[in-house]
């Protein structure tokens, strides 16, 4: 009993320290010939927007996400949406100046965009952080 309990022990042990490796079966049971792909936790990649090379690519990408929520709130094409203006901002705090009055934000400078866009012939303000929050600021 204490050896197969102490068996137990280290394949669960082994199991939680190795990466997890995904083998490909054929319809016959039998491994393919692929070589087994190994899942490991892909890092998160910063931006730094505050970055001279960076700052003109930070700001594309935050328009393209506002561009991405105003076309799933119309339900039109991206094609049918335009930029109109990127502009760096420093919000006074964490809501983006976008405040809700029942919720709390940090009171922090926050960096990020103001980002104007246009679809069919109405102009929108979204505000953006600079990581991966778009808000719907005015239409």
């Amino acid at each position: 009993m204490k050896k197969w309990l102490i068996s137990g022990l280290i394949v669960v042990a082994a199991a939680v320290t190795m990466p997890a490796v995904t083998l490909a079966f054929s319809s016959g049971g039998e491994p393919s010939q692929e070589r087994p792909s190994v899942s490991q936790p892909v890092p998160e990649r910063a931006f730094d927007c505050d970055d001279v090379q960076t700052l003109w690519a930070c700001g594309d990408q935050m328009a393209a996400l506002a561009k991405l929520d105003l076309s799933n709130r119309l339900t039109l094409p991206l094609g049918a949406i335009a930029i109109v203006k990127i502009e760096k901002v420093t919000w006074p705090d964490a809501s983006l100046g976008v405040p809700d009055p029942l919720a709390l934000y940090a009171q922090v400078l926050t960096p990020g965009y103001k980002v104007v866009l246009t679809a069919e012939g109405q102009g929108y303000e979204y505000h953006t952080d600079s990581l991966n929050r778009v808000t719907l600021a005015q239409r």
